[in-house]
């Protein structure tokens, strides 16, 4: 099949894929409670195509192509992403997303992986030689690793915990189980077939492959994400809220569960700086906009400014995040 062709059936499917993860992310958010139903599960199911990329990139050997998947779709989603939802939302309704909920339990979960990730640059900078020279710095980055997988196993205990405290809906939760578990399979089927067909159009079109895996790779993967949390305020006002909890709950599982790898098998980090600098600063910004419990209009656009300055400070750097 011509790639420009499979690259247009593959979006499509993701695009039914995405209305059912949204659908069953509104019920679920209804039922189980906004912390839990949008921030963890929901989370959790629309990050599986981008765990999977990651996941198997390291298993082929290709370490720069997993970490700058999950870190550029970090990156996309806490600084483009929110910005455009917020953007939309504020045109759509002329009012700024509020926060419902227990969402410091969040931030708080996105703070200490991102401080983790900070003292793990740091001590590769600091630590002379490279991982596989050094086993002071292994030790360390391992060390890291695990208290990063274990913050996010802790968040999701709390997150479930804090549900239970919160007002739900009625209704069963089997349907929306069941939506949600066909959008994430289906997205899991269809997404390795999209990457291959951007790899096939960059080369075909001449476009460099190596920036183009930061660029495009999480648009891939994130692509259900992100249509699912825009149908989700589309679908009423009050969906704003679980909305920006999708996006929380699977980014912190980015920083943590999927970055955790990388450090437990001691990747050189100083050869990735520039990402996992980007991975920070967007985080801190998300952190930052988020902490009083509202995405307005001036936080949305210094979003949208935040990632074409990330994404054009990498580039002139000439940095090739999956090298």
């Amino acid at each position: 099949m011509d790639a420009v062709i499979q690259l247009l059936v593959t979006t499509a499917l993701l695009t039914v894929a995405s209305y059912a993860i949204a659908v069953s992310g509104e019920e679920l958010s209804e039922r189980l409670g906004h912390s839990f139903g949008a921030g963890v599960l929901l989370g959790l199911i629309t990050a599986l195509p981008e765990t999977i990329l990651v996941f198997e990139s390291l298993a082929l050997g290709q370490v720069g192509a997993g970490l700058s998947s999950a870190v550029g779709a970090n990156a996309m989603l806490m600084t483009l992403g929110l910005g455009l939802l917020g953007l939309v939302f504020f045109l759509k309704y002329r009012s700024p997303i509020t926060l419902e909920g227990k969402y410091g339990l969040e931030l708080r979960a996105l703070l200490i992986s991102t401080a983790l990730i900070g003292l793990s640059l740091l001590a590769s900078a600091l630590i002379p030689g490279t991982p596989g020279e050094n086993p002071l710095e292994h030790a360390v980055l391992a060390l890291n690793g695990v208290v990063s997988a274990s913050v996010y196993v802790i968040y999701a205990f709390k997150s479930f915990s804090a549900s239970n405290e919160e007002e739900k809906g009625e209704g069963g939760v089997a349907r929306p189980i069941l939506l949600l578990i066909a959008g994430g399979l289906l997205a899991i089927a269809v997404t390795p077939y999209f990457l291959k067909s951007v790899e096939e159009v960059s080369q075909r079109f001449g476009v460099p492959f190596e920036f183009l895996v930061y660029l495009v790779s999480p648009v891939a993967a994130e692509l259900e994400e992100k249509l699912s949390a825009y149908i989700m305020i589309f679908r009423g006002r009050e969906l704003g809220s679980p909305a920006v909890y999708s996006f929380l709950g699977s980014k912190i599982e980015n920083s943590t569960v999927l970055i955790s790898p990388f450090l437990i098998l001691g990747t050189d980090l100083t050869s990735y700086s520039p990402l996992l600098v980007a991975l920070i600063i967007s985080n801190l910004f998300s952190i930052a906009v988020l902490k009083d419990g509202r995405l307005g209009l001036k936080e949305s656009l210094i979003g949208l400014a935040l990632y074409v300055s990330i994404t054009l400070a990498l580039y002139s750097l000439g940095v090739a995040p999956s090298h």
